[in-house]
């Protein structure tokens, strides 16, 4: 699994900067930092929608292929590491 961008704190680091920029009159690079924070909040939206469209779809349909859980072992399920991580759930492989 690549690296994982936790897309709202990403934007959150880029309003902090934005400010910092303003303040020092360079209003430029400031509306510039603010529109990035905007595009990386706009993702951190979409992840956590796709989410919410993954355990609608398990509640309706009762699986969701391979999207929202994994097979564990012979017949338990766990979290896909993916959805795990974007929801701030450690998860450790069972070996």
């Amino acid at each position: 699994m690549t690296d994982r961008i936790n897309h709202a704190t990403e934007a959150r680091h880029l309003l902090q900067s934005a400010a910092k920029y303003r303040r020092d009159g360079f209003q430029h690079i400031a509306s510039t930092l603010a529109q990035e924070a905007q595009t990386e909040a706009t993702l951190a939206l979409v992840e956590q929608q796709r989410i919410a469209n993954l355990i609608r779809l398990h509640a309706e349909c009762g699986h969701t292929g391979m999207a929202l859980f994994v097979p564990v072992g012979s017949v338990s399920e766990a979290i896909h590491p993916d959805v795990a991580a974007a929801l701030g759930i450690e998860v450790t492989p069972d070996d």
